[in-house]
Formats: C-alpha cells, structure tokens, sequence
C-alpha cells in the first residue's frame, strides 16, 4: 500500500450531519435546544425542506465544509415554523459566518415571507469564536439578526455525563470531538471507534435509529484498510457478546463503506503472500497492480494461482 493509502481517511463531516439530522431531528432539538422543544408539537410530522433551501442559491456559494437543513414544524398553539440548522465544519474562524447566517434568513423571508427560527453549531477548534449575531448600523438605521449558537468543544468538560447520555446526539458529539482530535493517531483511532460500537450496543435505541448512529459512526471515523479489518473482526465479536447483528446488517444494506475497503485490503494482503511463498520474489510492478486492484479483479488473480506456471500467467488477462 501507498503511504497515502495507509492513512486514516478524513471525517465525512457533512455526510455524517446530513443524514442525521434529517433522520432525528426531535433528538437535536431536545438536546440542543429546549427552548424550540418545547414549543414543537411532536405528535405531529415535521417536513424536510430541501427544495425550498436549494432555492435560494446558498449551498452553491458556500461549499462543503457545512450542512445547512431546513424543517417545518408544528407549535403547541398550532402555528407553523421554520427551523434553520447550519452545522460549520470550518476548523478556523471565519469572520464572514454572521453575514451568512444573515443572507439565509433574508433569502428565505423574502422569497417565503416566512419566520425563521436558527441555530448554528461550531464544530470548529477556537474556543474564544462565537459569533450569535450579524448587525449592521449607519446613521439612523440599524439592522440586527441574532441566533443560537452551539459550540462542541464546549462539551470537552462534560465527556462522562454524556456517555451516560441517553439522547442519540450526546453520542453524536462525542464522535465530532473524538473525530477532530484521534486523526493522527490510527491505534487509538480504533480504540476510540470500538468503544462507541460497544456503547451503541449498551444504549438499547430502536433499530432504526441504532444503525442510523452506526453508519454516522463509520462516516466520522474512518480507518485505513489495516485497522479496518481488525475493527470489523472486534465488531462483530461484540455483536455476539450482545446477541446483536448490526454488522451483518450493515453488510447486506452496504452501509459501511470502510468495511469493502478492509475486506479487499485482506484478499490483496492474502493474495500477495500465496505469490511471495510461490515464487519466492514479487517484483514493485506486481505489487502496485495488486494494490490498486478491485475484489472482483483480485480474486480472479488468486484463482490463477493454481495452475500458474509464472507470474505472468496470474496477472494475464
């Protein structure tokens, strides 16, 4: 393997946030803010407005290291609301953020005429960052637009109390954090992943919502092929010590891309070694055409071996 492909791969940060938020938005709500929980009528559906967002345009300007979602919900006194979710992935301060939080909110009123309610949660490093407001004054006219503002690190003091947590996104913060501060470290990376494993086993959610935090788990703390593979035997070892099968379901749903990684890491590991004992030496060109292989490519190449007279009847096409 490369020495770039032997690295951890990055967190899939807007990938992980997309989908879990779209998936259990009550359990952000009631984590984060219990103000707006409160007021929501639970007992009825809540929309994902994602046409509606992509309409104004702002997901084009700003890029990927954010998740933006818009819901409609429901109030106790039955009016309807607009709830603006923007999670910033940016690991810097970013003295436009306020000016963007404010062009959601005016794109949205002008195109809607619509009430907008809005929380922005800081996934950034900087403690001393959190902007909660755009204002603009000249002479006479004033303009001001405050939000809510969640920041992560703020949890770093609380990691006991949300490991006995029993809300999804006590979990969900515990990942972000450990994904922005295991990167370099690929052993405790693993370490840290199965412990998360064995805690979504221990927190007894429905179903659903389990594997929904299992693949947020593999999106945010990805492995490099070699510690994938022992991840996946560890895994499944615990899914047995609680008679569960979250592995196996994940397989057969293809929710773990990591997973097909670690599994063609082992075949082309395998397949090296049978050739090395067989013929003694394997030349680099054999090597990176192994290395970069697929599965399906690979095993035709280890059923080759068996009548092979020479490394060139292996690798023939």
């Amino acid at each position: 393997m490369t020495e770039n492909e032997e690295k951890s791969p990055r967190a899939d940060n807007d990938g992980g946030w997309k989908h879990i938020l779209s998936a259990h938005l009550k359990d952000f709500v009631e984590f984060f803010w219990i103000e707006a929980y409160q007021a929501i009528d639970w007992t009825r559906p809540y929309e994902l407005l994602e046409q509606e967002l992509m309409a104004i345009g702002v997901h084009e300007e700003i890029g990927k290291r954010c998740v933006d979602k818009l819901f409609k919900v429901h109030l106790l006194n039955g009016r309807e609301q607009w709830l603006l979710l923007h999670i910033e992935i940016q690991n810097t301060k970013d003295d436009a953020f306020p000016a963007r939080m404010f062009t959601y909110f005016y794109r949205i009123f002008d195109r809607y005429n619509k009430d907008i309610a809005s929380m922005a949660v800081l996934a950034d490093l900087n403690p001393e960052w959190r902007p909660n407001e755009y204002r603009k004054k000249i002479w006479g006219s004033e303009i001001i637009r405050r939000y809510e503002v969640v920041k992560l690190t703020d949890y770093k003091s609380r990691i006991e109390e949300l490991k006995n947590h029993p809300n999804a996104f006590a979990m969900v913060v515990l990942v972000q954090l450990a994904a922005m501060e295991s990167r370099p470290d690929d052993e405790q990376r693993l370490l840290t992943k199965l412990e998360f494993f064995r805690a979504l086993h221990m927190h007894g959610w429905p179903l659903e919502k389990s594997m929904n935090m299992y693949k947020y788990l593999d999106t945010m703390l990805g492995l490099n092929p070699k510690y994938q593979i022992q991840y996946i035997a560890e895994a499944k070892a615990i899914d047995q010590e609680f008679s569960m099968n979250f592995t196996t379901i994940a397989e057969r749903h293809g929710f773990e891309e990591g997973m097909q990684q670690g599994v063609q890491y082992g075949e082309a590991h395998i397949l090296t070694s049978i050739l090395k004992a067989k013929f003694k030496e394997l030349p680099d060109t054999y090597v990176k055409k192994i290395d970069t292989a697929d599965a399906d490519t690979l095993n035709q190449w280890a059923i080759n071996v068996i009548n092979a007279q020479s490394l060139d009847d292996i690798f023939k096409k």
